[in-house]
């Protein structure tokens, strides 16, 4: 009994502050066994009377072990250029790089930088996955007497379950290292691509951080899928919030497992779930679940995984549209005003024309950035944006819930990501009447709104100037500062605004309706927020986000078309 509760005693202090390292792989008689790679898997990890939930610990190990494996360096050559700097970060790299380019020493300023930016990466995620590595290492002996004296010979005990509970902190500490790696990797994986294609390892480098990503990625979907399957078995558990739980964790990142037995387990789930919100007896007791808008969110879930769902929408409160007064027009004057009534309240829309500007920043702009690369770009196409970002009142309205953290109906709902505001696009749109379509604006589509026609730093010149935005502590209240030229509020500062695009290089030279990158691990958000300083609240500025991240300074506005 002596020995037990040392043992107990001693998990719940290592979950807190660890032990030594070791250079043996651990837990290498666990009995959930080695996680299926992505592409290879067989069936079903064993279970045990204590949940591992799916995270094996030999796998992380190996996997901090690979992701602190770098490859080499190239032999460092003879610079083109001799006066070429030689202090900063794989300096022979840049060597490999003309000093003097089409763009002239800027490009070899920027360089510097983002091989700065990937030194700092590459030391945040050493040091990450060395965490992992002294958490799967730490815990070796404790776990295995845990194992056998905690769990085997006295579970059913109170230092039994004391044991228990120190296996379940180390469990949920090793999974905050992994999510924490995880979204490290992404930013990582970005930062390598935005690297010139001159630099010879930099695919390789890109394609061994991918595939760490997705080992990692697979590992957290497991657990999350283990964690809903248990609650749908749970005759307490709410559906509302399992949707939720979802569209938070499984929905943006399963779907980088195709054929695997996982996504097949989650088709399954998502079958399960439309069974269990269908009974009677849940309608009763949550009677959100029937609703339009929800059920909405479902379909589309379900769309996006290719599982035909036996959902019937209810009649939807048809937001009538007016189609003539929405259709594209040559001659409608930019800025001009039109409302739609969503629920009880009219909302404004304003005009923007198509037509051609310069995106980016001149070389000669104040604390301007090397990606803000100056360029022509042709939109042939008009569109209305909403005039404010989406209400707290706007979402509620249309996802029957408010996620965000400064509660109040008129400012901008915040703790929206990327994927929430594409849902709520969706939603929106099967409850417009006639051709009315609801999208994200895409970056160049954002920047020529936010601009209104004007070429400054700031739509209303180039110096800062607090009273025209939000950067308080917290968001403020639509259209509490001046409109733009167009009548659009706040496309400076309150929050950050979710474009449709993927984040990547500008293209070269003029182009047409630009749409972004292919593929990227990041979107792009503009406008600055409430957090942010003045310069990135600049026309120009570019920053990004994965598209599963939810901040209390992100938000987004849309735009409707009909064509």
């Amino acid at each position: 009994m002596k020995k037990l509760t040392l043992i107990a005693l001693s998990l719940l202090v290592a979950a807190f502050i660890g032990c030594g390292k070791t250079d043996a792989r651990p837990y290498e008689n666990h009995p959930s066994g080695n996680v299926a790679q992505e592409n290879n898997v067989n069936g079903e990890s064993t279970t045990n009377e204590i949940s591992f939930s799916d995270f094996d610990p030999n796998e992380i190990y190996d996997l901090a072990r690979e992701v602190l494996h770098t490859p080499s360096k190239p032999e460092p050559k003879e610079p083109v250029n001799p006066n070429a700097p030689k202090d900063y970060f794989f300096e022979d790299v840049v060597r490999d790089i003309p000093y003097v380019t089409d763009d002239g020493k800027n490009r070899t300023i920027a360089v510097r930088r983002r091989l700065q930016e990937v030194k700092s990466l590459s030391d945040e995620i050493q040091f990450k996955a060395k965490t992992l590595l002294e958490q799967a290492s730490d815990f070796k002996e404790a776990m295995k007497e845990a194992m056998q004296y905690g769990v085997e010979n006295g579970q059913s005990g109170v230092l039994g379950q004391l044991g228990v509970l120190g296996v379940g902190l180390f469990i949920e500490s090793m999974r905050r290292s992994v999510d924490d790696l995880s979204s490290g990797l992404r930013q990582y994986e970005e930062k390598m691509r935005e690297l010139p294609d001159e630099i010879e390892w930099k695919d390789e480098y890109i394609e061994k951080i991918r595939r760490s990503r997705i080992t990692l990625s697979y590992m957290i979907c497991k657990d999350d899928l283990s964690t809903l399957e248990t609650k749908l078995l749970d005759v307490n558990s709410s559906p509302i919030d399992i949707l939720d739980f979802m569209e938070r964790e499984l929905v943006p990142y399963v779907k980088d497992h195709p054929n695997t037995v996982l996504y097949q387990n989650f088709q399954q789930s998502l079958r399960d779930y439309c069974e269990l919100i269908a009974d009677s007896e849940i309608t009763s007791k949550y009677p959100k679940v029937a609703t339009r808008p929800f059920l909405n969110r479902l379909k589309t879930i379900g769309d996006t995984y290719n599982v035909e769902l036996s959902v019937e929408l209810p009649k939807a409160d048809v937001i009538s549209v007016e189609a003539s007064l929405w259709k594209p027009s040559s001659s409608r004057e930019a800025g001009t005003r039109q409302t739609l009534k969503i629920g009880d309240a009219e909302y404004g829309f304003v005009w923007i024309p198509a037509g051609e500007f310069d995106m980016g920043s001149p070389e000669s702009e104040k604390d301007r950035d090397d990606e803000e690369v100056l360029h022509h770009v042709k939109l042939t196409k008009g569109f209305w944006m909403l005039e404010t970002e989406v209400t707290q009142a706007l979402y509620l309205e249309i996802m029957e819930k408010n996620p965000s953290k400064f509660k109040r109906d008129d400012r901008p709902v915040d703790n929206v990501s990327w994927n929430d505001a594409m849902m709520f696009c969706s939603v929106l749109t099967t409850r417009l009447s006639g051709e009315l379509k609801a999208s994200l604006p895409t970056e160049a589509q954002w920047e020529y709104s936010c601009r209104a026609g004007t070429k400054t730093a700031y739509w209303y010149g180039d110096a800062e100037d607090s009273s025209k935005m939000n950067r308080a502590n917290g968001t403020t209240s639509v259209k509490s500062y001046d409109p733009n030229p167009w009548g659009l509020y706040d496309m400076h500062g309150n929050v950050w605004e979710w474009t449709s695009d993927y984040y990547g290089e500008y293209p070269k030279g003029t182009v047409v309706d630009p749409k972004g990158p292919s593929d990227a691990s990041d979107r792009v958000v503009r406008g600055g927020s409430w957090g942010a300083n003045a310069r990135s609240c600049r026309s120009a500025f570019r920053s990004r986000s994965s598209s599963g991240d939810r901040y209390s300074n992100l938000g987004f506005r849309f735009l409707l078309s009909c064509d």
